[in-house]
C-alpha cells in the first residue's frame, strides 16, 4: 500500500517510522524499497517536500549502502532535496573512502543543481580535519566541472552557490593557479544577466575579498 502513495504521503510516512519505537520487518523492508524507487510515483515535482527525514531513515538503521545501489537520476534527486545539514551527519558516520566513492558516484555527470549542493555539503566537510584531503580533491575538480557545465549552456549556480565557493576557498586557501583555473573556467561562455544580476553584486557584496573574487572581479 504504501508504495502506491504519492511522494509526500511516503514521506510522511517514513518520518513516522523514525519517531517509532517498534517497526516491522516487513514495514522496513517496505521502506527500504521505497526509497530505492526514489520516491517519485507522484509529487517529484513539489519542491517543497521535505526529503530529510529519507536519510533520517537511513542514518537510524545504519542503511547507506543502500545509496550505492540507486541510479544516478536517483541519487541525484535525493542529492538535490536532501539538506547539506542531513548529508554532513551521514558522511560523519562513514569511512572517508566510502564518501569519496558516493561523491563521485554522485557527481559523475553532474547538472548545476547537484553542483550547487556539492558546494554547500564540501564546506560543510571542511570543518572535519580527516575529510579535508578529500574536500581537497573535489575543489580541485571544479574548473573541469565548470568547464563541462558552462561550456554546454547558459545556466549558473545561484547567489547561494556562489557564496558557498567563495567561503570554501577561504576555508581551503588554495594555491592561486588553482584559483586561476577556477575563475578562468566560470568565465566560459559569458550569460551577460547571470554576470551583471548575480556574479558582481555577490563579488562587492564584501569588503575583503579573496583571491578568487579578484580573480573574477578582473574578468569583468
Amino acid at each position: 500500500m504504501l508504495l502506491s502513495q504519492d511522494a509526500e504521503t511516503q514521506l510522511n510516512w517514513i518520518d513516522y517510522f523514525n519517531r517509532s519505537a517498534n517497526i516491522s520487518d516487513e514495514e522496513k523492508s517496505a521502506v527500504n524499497t521505497l526509497l530505492l524507487s526514489g520516491l517519485k510515483e507522484r509529487g517529484y515535482c513539489n519542491s517543497t517536500l521535505n526529503y530529510n527525514p529519507a536519510m533520517d531513515w537511513i542514518i537510524l538503521q545504519k542503511k547507506e549502502a543502500l545509496l550505492f545501489e540507486l541510479d544516478e537520476d536517483t541519487i541525484q534527486h535525493y542529492f538535490i532535496r536532501i539538506e547539506a545539514g542531513c548529508w554532513f551527519k551521514l558522511f560523519q558516520l562513514m569511512p572517508t573512502g566510502e564518501v569519496q566513492k558516493l561523491l563521485e558516484k554522485i557527481t559523475n555527470t553532474i547538472p548545476v543543481p547537484v553542483l550547487e549542493k556539492l558546494l554547500a555539503v564540501l564546506v560543510s566537510l571542511s570543518s572535519e580535519k580527516p575529510l579535508h584531503e578529500m574536500v581537497f580533491l573535489f575543489f580541485d575538480k571544479l574548473p573541469q566541472l565548470f568547464n563541462f557545465l558552462y561550456g554546454k549552456n547558459s545556466k549558473r549556480i545561484d547567489k547561494d552557490a556562489l557564496h558557498q565557493l567563495f567561503t570554501l576557498e577561504k576555508t581551503l586557501s588554495p594555491a592561486h593557479s588553482r584559483v586561476r583555473e577556477i575563475a578562468k573556467s566560470m568565465f566560459v561562455n559569458p550569460e551577460h544577466t547571470d554576470v551583471s544580476i548575480v556574479l558582481v553584486p555577490s563579488l562587492l557584496s564584501t569588503e575583503t575579498p579573496s583571491k578568487l573574487m579578484i580573480q573574477l572581479l578582473e574578468k569583468i
